[in-house]
């Protein structure tokens, strides 16, 4: 077993959810079993998976093969937590909790609701930027504007950098962290996976 624990706010049942979620769809995310509070700090149960984080995919441990190998592991995955249909009572657009980040501005700890469609989503950010950045307002609500929102929704994860892959014998057998985890337009994981 193995305990994730922090910030409440950061550490939440909904992450257990996501995993358990996910688990219902791929092999490579880990067993939820179970959550609590404690004096202000989550703690979140799930299964131990036997292997190292990642390596870096640089190349120094791992050849060009190896790394295109886990590559496409982790393409299969994402089509496959695609493939997944939204369930009847999800709010379509993050779902499983209000939302802390992907989408909270670093400045704020207030939590990003989740929304009913992607244009709630895609006000609710340009808002957001035109807070930050009033003078950019006229930029801003044009870009905004210009952004379709007939985008499919679909299962993200939400943060797929080396750190959240663990690897054994060279291939990828787990995804952790599944704190930004919901439903997102089809781009959103690609669009975290650039930050």
């Amino acid at each position: 077993m193995v305990v994730k624990w922090g910030v409440e706010k950061i550490v939440t049942l909904d992450e257990g959810l996501a995993m358990e979620f996910a688990g219902t769809k791929i092999k490579e995310a880990p067993k939820f079993l179970g959550y609590n509070i404690k004096d202000g700090k989550g703690y979140l149960y799930m299964s131990y998976i036997a292997a190292s984080l990642s390596p870096r995919l640089s190349g120094r441990s791992l050849t060009v093969s190896q790394c295109f190998d886990i590559v496409y592991s982790l393409k299969g995955i994402v089509e496959a937590l695609r493939d997944t249909s939204l369930p009847a009572n999800s709010r379509p657009v993050g779902d499983f909790r209000d939302l802390s980040a992907p989408l909270v501005s670093p400045t704020s700890e207030q939590p990003v609701p989740s929304f009913s469609t992607e244009s709630e989503m895609i006000t609710y950010l340009n808002n957001a930027l035109l807070e930050e950045f009033p003078t950019d307002s006229a930029l801003l609500r044009s870009t905004f504007n210009s952004i379709p929102t007939n985008h499919r929704l679909v299962f993200t994860h939400g943060d797929l950098p080396g750190r959240n892959l663990i690897v054994r014998d060279r291939k990828l057998v787990g995804l952790v962290d599944w704190g930004y985890s919901g439903w997102y337009p089809e781009y959103f994981e690609t669009m975290q996976a650039r930050q």
